[in-house]
């Protein structure tokens, strides 16, 4: 029974002194870190990531041949694209995982 009186006693002096009981409080906490995990899922990124204005998905060949269509030559020996981008000439690495394509370096 003094376990109880002891702890009723300290949230009267928590409230006493401008605090909030710790069950209201944990509840808040909980309510806000609830609230910022579901804005983040609700913001989370939908669009696919472009590379010259072609979306970066699809297979391989699909993306070598848009990329050729913009004026880059294939190197099959060495399985890179050839071309100019940005004034420089460069080589074009696609990166695929089960096919599919998931980078541009």
């Amino acid at each position: 029974m003094a376990l109880q009186f002891h702890a009723f006693a300290f949230e009267k002096v928590l409230v006493a002194a401008g605090g909030r009981p710790k069950s209201n409080f944990m509840k808040k906490l909980l309510a806000l870190a609830a609230a910022i995990l579901f804005s983040g899922a609700v913001c989370a990124q939908n669009d696919v990531t472009k590379f010259l204005g072609i979306p970066v998905d699809g297979t391989k060949s699909e993306m070598i041949q848009k990329l050729e269509e913009k004026g880059y030559r294939y190197n099959s020996q060495n399985d890179f694209l050839e071309g100019e981008f940005n004034g420089r000439d460069v080589h074009i690495y696609i990166g695929t995982n089960n096919n599919k394509v998931y980078r541009i370096f």
